[in-house]
């Protein structure tokens, strides 16, 4: 926040998207702190969250200019505009099917589709979306700089809703989502050490091959009878197969609580993959009513989609249980 105008219309919006259309003095005290909360973590560390709480309680009726004045000079972000983009953000643990789910949901939403076409790659070879996921999970990334590569990659290749995969949540991210004029956030979550494991070997079963046909895997050998075609499948896999042990070795972030702690004032829903071996029907129903956030999506659509998610996972699931 760098201006006046661009201040006061996130304070407005983050209102209106927790409270709705209602007067600040209707406000309890915990809708008081919960308002100070998210407008807090865009504030250096200069301004306590008692001030802030002092002033969204005394001065967001009373002394509005006042407030929106304290408000950009105790800013931690100096940003002049609101990304226009409508997006959303699939955020979760790294190696947890998070990029999976990514890729499922931008499919459903952009293609229309919700079969196996809905588990193909977004844009094979395409940079620019692979230039955002880069930039957004560094750490203190820019975010006038995100802003741009969005905009453009959504002109570019005409796309309706752009979806991103995030996998740290912290006070940056939240702060980078705080600058966007519409934006949903998706997040999948492996509660217990049962669901980490089903993440881990998920991604292991998403990753590696089982196409000895293709031509990636294709290779020319030379012997002393000629030239022959041999597949080395098991050698392609070998080093190229990502099977990420670290959520279930703890060298992974994987202490869940500032994910549930920190969230953003934006529409959310948090998915449990524990949901998927014990209440599968309340995963559906999760994703089903998250998929309204999508513009212009039929209702008979969102609920193949949830469908086939389900049933997707369930089967991958299903071998490991015994």
């Amino acid at each position: 926040m760098n201006d006046h105008y661009t201040a006061e219309r996130l304070l407005k919006r983050i209102f209106y998207e927790l409270f709705g259309d209602i007067d600040a003095q209707y406000l309890s005290y915990s809708d008081r702190l919960l308002l100070a909360g998210q407008i807090k973590t865009l504030m250096n560390n200069t301004m306590t969250a008692e001030t802030v709480l002092q002033y969204v309680t005394h001065k967001w009726s009373t002394d509005w200019k006042t407030l929106v004045n304290e408000m950009i000079a105790n800013s931690e972000y100096h940003i002049g505009r609101v990304c226009p983009v409508e997006t959303i953000v699939v955020a979760g643990l790294p190696g947890t099917g998070v990029e999976f789910l990514q890729r499922y949901t931008f499919n459903v939403a952009n293609n229309g589709v919700a079969d196996a076409k809905s588990f193909l790659p977004i844009n094979e070879g395409n940079y620019d979306l692979y230039e955002i996921q880069q930039h957004i999970n560094k750490p203190r990334f820019d975010f006038e700089h995100s802003f741009q590569l969005l905009e453009k990659y959504k002109d570019k290749h005409n796309v309706k809703i752009p979806v991103l995969a995030v996998t740290n949540w912290n006070k940056h991210v939240l702060n980078w989502l705080a600058y966007f004029k519409d934006m949903s956030v998706l997040k999948l979550l492996p509660a217990s050490n049962r669901a980490r494991l089903y993440a881990s070997n998920l991604q292991n079963k998403l990753l590696k091959t089982h196409a000895p046909g293709s031509t990636r895997n294709t290779r020319t050998i030379d012997t002393a009878q000629g030239k022959f075609k041999n597949t080395m499948l098991n050698s392609w896999c070998t080093k190229n197969n990502i099977h990420d042990k670290s959520i279930l070795n703890n060298t992974a972030d994987n202490s869940l609580h500032h994910w549930f702690d920190m969230d953003t004032f934006h529409p959310s829903e948090t998915l449990l993959l524990d949901y998927i071996d014990a209440q599968p029907e309340i995963f559906q129903l999760c994703y089903n009513h998250f998929l309204k956030e999508v513009p212009d999506l039929e209702k008979s659509l969102r609920q193949t989609a949830s469908k086939n998610i389900v049933a997707c996972w369930q089967k991958v699931f299903d071998q490991w249980k015994t």
